[in-house]
């Protein structure tokens, strides 16, 4: 399980992980339009997984997924997520990095369904940021982010005017998970 910052645009109309080519069974599951997704690679050797790994833009995983993180870990993946938009601060060292990988598939499920049912758009690129309120996004992220909510049929009513789009965020993912699997070719 890989997670990649750099998306190969070359290869439309569908993004690719920028290192799958080497890969022939991989399947990914974007961050709508942001330039991120995470890669799931079948039948990786332990030493290709160490060459991929080193690249500056990739934050790999163990090959066993069910490990409890370190706070080594938590701190590296804190420090690659949050500057590309995706809360992380509520991941820790009591969750494994299964769980971590499921809910960032949730919070990548918001993001596609936003960039659906805006006509492309990325709330990030529109302006929003993690520490922004409810009440304080435009009308149009305000419903975008209720229809997002509404046609995947998560429940939103805990959220208020003085939610962040961080807390909103987290809230999806939670509900998203509850009603159904993340899956990333057959790794979750």
């Amino acid at each position: 399980m890989i997670l990649n910052n750099e998306l190969d645009t070359n290869k439309p109309p569908t993004w690719h992980p920028k290192y799958a080519a080497a890969f022939p069974r991989w399947s990914a599951i974007d961050y709508g339009t942001e330039r991120v997704c995470i890669c799931c690679i079948r039948d990786i050797t332990a030493a290709e997984h160490v060459t991929l790994t080193e690249n500056i833009d990739v934050l790999g995983t163990p090959g066993n997924i069910d490990k409890l993180l370190t706070q080594s870990a938590v701190d590296k993946i804190q420090a690659y997520l949050e500057p590309l938009f995706i809360p992380a601060d509520w991941i820790n060292t009591g969750r494994t990095y299964r769980q971590v990988i499921k809910t960032l598939g949730a919070l990548f499920q918001f993001n596609q369904r936003w960039n659906k049912l805006s006509g492309g758009s990325s709330p990030f690129k529109d302006g929003l940021d993690l520490s922004m309120i409810y009440a304080d996004l435009p009308i149009s992220a305000k419903a975008t982010t209720n229809q997002v909510f509404d046609t995947l049929k998560v429940d939103r009513s805990s959220l208020n005017s003085s939610s962040t789009v961080r807390e909103i965020l987290k809230t999806f993912a939670q509900g998203f998970i509850a009603n159904r699997p993340i899956k990333c070719g057959e790794v979750l």
